[in-house]
């Protein structure tokens, strides 16, 4: 599945899919990437933030950047070489419920 039919089904699959406000700034970057090599269109590329925003709208989060200092420990323990195991759960146990 192409990574954008891929992205805009995540939220039909799953009735609690959100991310972190943080995906606002990527997708500008990328966004803004693609208009500097000329392979998009400003009207385009407005599109695509105003749909975007249409999609993740409430469902959205802020991170509590204290719980993630707290909890970075144990999410990746400093061996060198070796890959966090349990990021995903870290990312959930971090998300800001309020």
């Amino acid at each position: 599945m192409p990574i954008v039919a891929a992205s805009m089904a995540a939220p039909l699959r799953d009735a609690a899919w959100a991310a972190p406000l943080l995906w606002r700034s990527e997708l500008r970057n990328v966004l803004a990437v693609q208009l500097r090599a000329r392979r998009l269109r400003l009207a385009h590329a407005t599109e695509i933030q105003e749909v975007a925003e249409a999609i993740m709208s409430g469902r959205e989060f802020q991170v509590d950047s204290a719980r993630v200092r707290r909890g970075a420990p144990a999410c990746f323990p400093p061996h060198r070489g070796r890959r966090p195991t349990r990021a995903t759960t870290c990312i959930r146990a971090t998300r800001d419920t309020r």
